[in-house]
């Protein structure tokens, strides 16, 4: 079939002028997936349907958003009693757009004339003295003065105290007014030496859990600053933890958070695991790189002894660090999914691809840096897959060491296909990270265990880790900036500069036999 020569500044003239790539398709006899690429070629993002829709109509996609936002539309809808036509005009969008929103999110319509009853709530809503009246005198929250309208969420009061000026609580005078008629817990708190011993063995969150605190840690942080308790503890519920709790949530993925029913310490002490996905045998442990180092766990094998245990009940244990949640989130919230069978990739088999033996080796180190949780290393030897001139997978070798394989969408059969074809002789062997993974993938295409290596370390360096080899004796010794002592060794030297080290759970050694290419 003879190829269709492309005009790409008219496709990219027309692309901006609101035509879609069907119609342009249509105008220029090729194909909308041509048309694309070409646009793609230029660097310039597709448009959705919707999007193309509504330069069509003059409307701004950022309006988007909001119709997006199912507590957004809920607000307006059912709480401010909006009717169809006055959310569009407030978001800025057509009514027929608000009533596609609706029925995505299944909010029941209203009938005719429903909005009349609701006048009362809405007198009230936007009664500046009702609102003031509730808050600071009656001290009712939010959420209680939305239950006593008969509304479902505190969204629109929280909305009309700001526009009419009511100024809200803090959250700790909130938890001290929660809790004022509490005078058992109050005694508890007073009581500076209970706080003390409990404070030695709990966080301040285990504390108001076991008091029954619903708002939280707020009141036994406010008596541990009134005795002048240091705070020496990391709360169990760090934001890391609340970041992956809300990614498993958002994903309606059901999970437990600091579960202390999997595993025990070598004493039968219950040991806590940040969060168990039960239905998936598996466990996570987020670990903030200063508080995991050894400068609080003097314990080398912490974090091995956690993965063993929770093997041993039947459990994965995924081991992930703050600096890389920080850092790589998208890596990192690809793997939670991955362990879970929740990931969305895209899917495409390794014969639909072509092999790239000599790909360019800037692009695949920085392919590796964007997709690879330890992002590029040292390569003799690299492979890519390409899917329609676009790299989607990358293996490297260091002599015959696989050093690392990563892809960008799901490839079948991919990490099977490029080791077939590395064009090396004899045995390859290759490392696996157990804090992040379980080897399956390479037992799965014929690597054999050939042994297990204990656990290893990394510097903390402020609030992220850094390779051993980056702070040898010699470092010490020629780097006027780091304190330097004859005769120490590296890690008392380590010691005297306030580097702390933190360990992993330990590696895997695979090894893989290949026949003579």
């Amino acid at each position: 079939m003879k190829r269709i020569a492309v005009d790409e500044v008219a496709i990219a003239e027309d692309y901006k002028n609101g035509l879609s790539v069907e119609k342009i398709g249509d105008k220029y006899s090729i194909s909308p997936k041509t048309v694309k690429r070409a646009l793609t070629r230029l660097g310039i993002a597709i448009r959705s349907p919707r999007e193309t829709k509504a330069m069509f109509a003059g409307i701004d996609c950022a309006c988007f958003k909001n119709l997006d936002d199912r507590e957004f539309v809920s607000n307006l809808y059912i709480d401010c009693a909006l009717s169809e036509t006055e959310m569009a005009n407030s978001i800025g969008c057509t009514r027929s757009m608000v009533r596609t929103a609706l029925a995505r999110f299944k909010i029941p319509l209203r009938k005719p004339g429903t909005l009349k009853a609701n006048a009362k709530i809405l007198k009230k809503l936007n009664d500046v003295n009702y609102l003031a009246d509730a808050h600071d005198n009656r001290k009712l929250s939010p959420k209680q003065i939305a239950e006593e309208l008969g509304i479902s969420s505190n969204g629109a009061v929280i909305d009309r105290m700001k526009k009419l000026g009511v100024t809200r609580r803090t959250n700790k005078e909130a938890a001290i007014i929660a809790h004022g008629a509490g005078e058992y817990t109050h005694s508890l708190l007073s009581d500076k030496d209970w706080l003390t011993n409990e404070y030695k063995t709990k966080t301040t969150l285990r504390i108001g859990r076991e008091l029954g605190l619903s708002s939280g840690d707020h009141l036994v942080q406010l008596y541990l600053k009134k005795h002048e308790i240091k705070a020496t503890r990391r709360n169990t519920t760090s934001y890391l933890e609340y970041q992956v709790s809300k990614l498993l949530s958002d994903n309606n993925i059901s999970h437990l958070r600091n579960c202390r029913s999997l595993i025990t310490s070598a004493d039968n002490n219950k040991l806590e695991i940040d969060i168990v996905i039960p239905q998936s045998n598996l466990a996570i442990e987020i670990n903030g790189v200063v508080w995991h180092s050894t400068k609080f766990k003097k314990d080398t094998k912490y974090h091995e002894f956690k993965r063993i245990s929770c093997k041993n009940t039947g459990f994965r244990l995924l081991s992930l660090y703050g600096d890389d949640i920080h850092h790589k989130w998208p890596i990192v919230e690809r793997i939670i999914l991955n362990a879970v069978g929740k990931c969305q990739d895209k899917v495409t088999d390794a014969r639909k691809c072509k092999i790239n033996h000599h790909p360019d080796i800037a692009k695949t180190k920085e392919f590796l840096d964007k997709w690879h949780i330890q992002g590029q290393a040292a390569q003799s030897k690299t492979l890519a897959l390409e899917l329609d001139g676009e790299t989607v997978a990358v293996m490297s070798f260091k002599g015959n060491e696989l050093s690392r394989y990563a892809t960008s969408i799901k490839v079948r059969g991919g990490f099977s296909r490029l080791l077939k074809n590395c064009g090396l002789e004899g045995d390859i062997i290759s490392f696996v990270d157990l804090d992040t993974f379980s080897g399956d993938a390479y037992e799965a295409v014929g690597f054999k265990i050939d042994g297990y290596l204990k656990p290893d370390y990394k510097y903390v360096i402020g609030n992220k880790r850094v390779h051993k080899f980056c702070y040898r004796k010699k470092r010490f010794m020629n780097d006027d900036e780091l304190i330097f002592e004859d005769g120490k060794t590296e890690f008392e030297l380590a010691e005297m500069n306030g580097l702390y080290r933190i360990y992993n759970s330990g590696m895997l050694r695979l090894k893989y036999s290949l026949t003579p290419q």
